[in-house]
């Protein structure tokens, strides 16, 4: 593929799982003014709050003190997988289901108030709740959608239940009724990342860099815990509030796997096109690295606005990965440091044991070097809670 081809601009535009998503390089209009770089400076608080959670808060004996203000902390005991009622398979079964009383949790659909729809994504539609701790969203998956509704569901309660992380979406509660599931987390009211890509272009290095620093941080602990996320992309990266300096939040769990050993892959096919690292597509199995990949690709749409492949089929996808597959378009990426292209080329790595753990990618010159980075922890392993028990 030739460079002319690489840099041919896309549409910005959200796509179901294994589509593509085209990110093409634009000019961000204000004011009449053509703009490549935004000009808003972020917060280098933001670099402490990433790196500095709280060490007692993580402790054994701390477990039930939430990070979330208001909101409950995951529970701490012995507890099994989460097994939700399952979808109908049959009119029939769906007739039988219809007469029957609601589900058991259905009553707690009471203690909240729905309000307006923050957005309708193709894994569910997300609203504004009032309920007993506040203000929060409420995540409404339809069982009739597919039949991947439950073990979506099912897979996003049981990851969030056992986690606690300043940049991971805080679980609050769960319910069903004969035809929905019903997802309660901490409410966010800033947008997705993919919004701000789309509105600004692309991000400053330094911008950039307290993103990805977030991310990388809720990632190691979700890796610490034993679950891979598997569809991190933009969507699933938002904002908890409007500002412009706002911490991100990991969601979009619906397809997280929970891993027995720190060995153990899995074969299928999820999360998105584009997104999705080379043994995904491939099904050859793939494991904790794959997420290393995303976030690599992640940071590579906030340099420069559009992602690093073209292709818009499996096929023309492996080869591009075979070939010169990672291209920084001068065009482009001119006022960009040679520390964050080598930080993106590592975790880009198409051999999955080459690609740099979350820890070391967060010791990374383009992350380590930057303001604040000396205010950091000593290890990375203290920003963790201890896996709750099973």
């Amino acid at each position: 593929m030739s460079d002319s081809e690489r840099e041919k601009k896309g549409s910005l535009k959200s796509n179901d799982i294994h589509d593509v998503e085209r990110l093409g390089p634009k000019t961000h209009q204000s004011g009449g003014a053509s703009q490549q770089e935004s000009g808003t400076k972020a917060n280098p608080n933001i670099f402490q709050d990433a790196r500095n959670l709280n060490k007692e808060s993580h402790s054994p004996e701390n477990l039930q003190k939430p990070s979330i203000p208001n909101f409950p902390s995951p529970v701490a005991g012995l507890y099994d997988d989460l097994k939700l009622g399952s979808v109908p398979s049959s009119f029939l079964e769906t007739v039988i289901k219809r007469v029957r009383k609601q589900p058991e949790s259905y009553k707690k659909k009471a203690k909240y108030q729905f309000g307006k729809t923050h957005s309708d994504r193709t894994d569910g539609t997300i609203c504004e709740a009032e309920g007993p701790s506040g203000l929060v969203a409420i995540k409404t998956i339809a069982k009739k959608k597919a039949s991947s509704a439950e073990k979506e569901a099912s897979s996003e309660i049981n990851a969030l239940r056992r986690l606690n992380h300043l940049h991971i979406i805080q679980l609050v509660d769960w319910f069903e009724s004969r035809d929905n599931y019903y997802i309660v987390t901490q409410n966010t009211d800033g947008g997705s990342l993919f919004d701000r890509v789309v509105d600004l272009t692309k991000f400053l290095e330094r911008e950039a860099t307290v993103i990805t620093l977030q991310v990388l941080s809720a990632v190691a602990y979700l890796h610490s815990n034993s679950i891979i996320h598997r569809d991190i992309k933009p969507e699933n990266i938002v904002y908890a509030s409007k500002a412009f300096d706002s911490p991100v939040v990991l969601t979009g769990f619906g397809v997280s796997a929970i891993q027995s050993s720190a060995d153990e892959v899995f074969y299928d096919f999820v999360g998105s096109f584009g997104y999705a690292a080379p043994e995904v597509v491939q099904k050859v199995g793939h494991g904790r690295a794959a997420d290393i990949w995303s976030v690599g690709v992640v940071t590579y749409v906030l340099l420069c606005g559009y992602t690093p492949f073209r292709s818009t089929n499996i096929q023309d996808f492996l080869e591009e990965c075979t070939q010169e597959y990672l291209v920084f378009h001068e065009k482009f990426w001119k006022n960009v440091g040679q520390d964050a292209k080598d930080f993106i080329s590592s975790l880009m790595n198409l051999a999955p044991g080459q690609r740099p753990t979350c820890q070391n990618a967060l010791a990374h010159p383009w992350i380590d070097s930057m303001p604040s980075a000396a205010a950091k922890m000593n290890t990375v392993e203290q920003q963790f809670l201890p896996l709750l028990p099973l």
